[in-house]
């Protein structure tokens, strides 16, 4: 009997079909909401293993195509705009509207928006095909030998259903405008929920348009100058409440995002940066902060302040991830001074609110050693929770 024969509900089918093309990497890379640690690195911008799923299902048979053509179509990857643009178009019997009404999350590569040529863009089309586009991407090239011409003004479509855009901001291709500048696409998408940001603005590029983004709740910073925090601090962000810090060289910088945002930020997030090993980076962070409920970095990556001269009384929450840092050998003698540290700060005076603590990734091996009780119970005796979360 044929797979496509078996006599099952058609919600359990998609049920099947839905837990077979989604992971964890799909998760963080279409999450449009704050969520610790949820966040994708840079390279990994496509769940390729998802992608050779879906492939799969639409070519068993005619029924699978009808169920899995959707998700096939969810998450696309704009390499080649002039055969996309036919390929969306395209109406079938039962695919009314066109597929390009299925697109919920689009990757455009800086390669697919060159303006060579005074014309329109494909992509643009293709953008305009896809009426509830939720997610775009415009990262890299990260290759320096990459030749890109940007040397024509090109259009950025209206992007009302956007809720997460991830941007790597290019100063030759912003010149070009539209889909390929920030500031166009951020007042073409008034809705959004969620924002990365990096690279570095030359002065000439930085946005004077005004930008409000009055439902935004996530800012992500990749990696990025202080024009760049400059420009964001001028931004109308009402609604921003959680930061995800990856890769900040030096954390000062961001000593007027702290002037401008941090009085209304409820989430602090750290990326696994050798940066914030080297460099203490809190004692910048929860100064700026006052209102700062809760804090999540990783253990190994970040410094222990050597002392506070203030303390943070709305701090109620902190979530420590175990990454490891090749740096630190397990069960070297600085590996467990670091936790030492890290728990000895904690249950000090400088938090006198914490009541949860919450430990991400693998921690088998710390919670299994005899010093790990020693390690917490300070903790404990001020009646704080400790909880390992997956």
């Amino acid at each position: 009997m044929s797979a496509c024969a078996i006599a099952l509900p058609i919600e359990l089918w998609l049920y099947i079909f839905r837990l077979a093309t989604i992971s964890s990497l799909t998760h963080r890379l279409c999450a449009t909401t704050y969520g610790p640690f949820e966040t994708a690195s840079l390279i990994a911008q496509d769940d390729k293993d998802a992608v050779k799923t879906k492939s799969a299902l639409v070519r068993v048979c005619r029924q699978w195509r009808a169920l899995t053509l959707d998700l096939f179509y969810e998450d696309l990857w704009i390499g080649s705009p002039e055969r996309l643009v036919q390929l969306l178009t395209n109406e079938e019997r039962q695919e009314i509207g066109g597929r390009g009404k299925w697109v919920r999350r689009a990757n455009l590569p800086y390669t697919s928006s060159t303006t060579v040529r005074p014309r329109r863009l494909d992509a643009i089309e293709i953008l305009e095909q896809c009426p509830r586009l939720e997610i775009l991407v415009r990262i890299g090239p990260f290759r320096p030998d990459v030749d890109l011409r940007f040397e024509f003004p090109t259009e950025c479509p209206p992007l009302p259903s956007l809720k997460r855009l991830d941007w790597w901001h290019l100063s030759d291709a912003a010149r070009s405008g539209g889909i390929n500048s920030l500031g166009d696409v951020l007042q073409a998408a008034p809705n959004l929920l969620y924002l990365s940001l990096g690279g570095y603005v030359r002065f000439t590029h930085l946005t004077r348009s005004l930008i409000s983004l009055p439902f935004l709740e996530t800012l992500r910073i990749l990696r990025l100058n202080v024009l760049f925090v400059q420009q964001t601090c001028r931004w109308s962000l009402p609604g921003l409440r959680h930061l995800i810090i990856d890769t900040v060289e030096d954390i000062s910088i961001l000593e007027s995002f702290w002037e401008a945002f941090g009085a209304q930020l409820r989430t602090v997030e750290l990326g696994p940066s050798l940066s914030y090993y080297v460099y203490d980076s809190l004692s910048y962070i929860l100064p700026g902060c006052p209102q700062l409920k809760a804090l999540n970095y990783h253990i190994h990556f970040t410094a222990v302040p050597s002392s506070f001269r203030d303390t943070f009384g709305s701090l109620t929450t902190v979530g420590l991830h175990a990454h490891p840092n090749l740096l630190l050998p397990p069960e070297s003698v600085e590996y467990w001074r670091r936790f030492q540290e890290h728990f000895a700060m904690l249950s000090g005076p400088a938090f006198p609110a914490l009541k949860e603590v919450f430990l991400y990734g693998d921690w088998d091996s710390v919670v299994e050693d005899i010093r790990y009780p020693f390690l917490v119970q300070p903790l404990l005796s001020r009646h704080c929770i400790i909880e390992h979360r997956l």
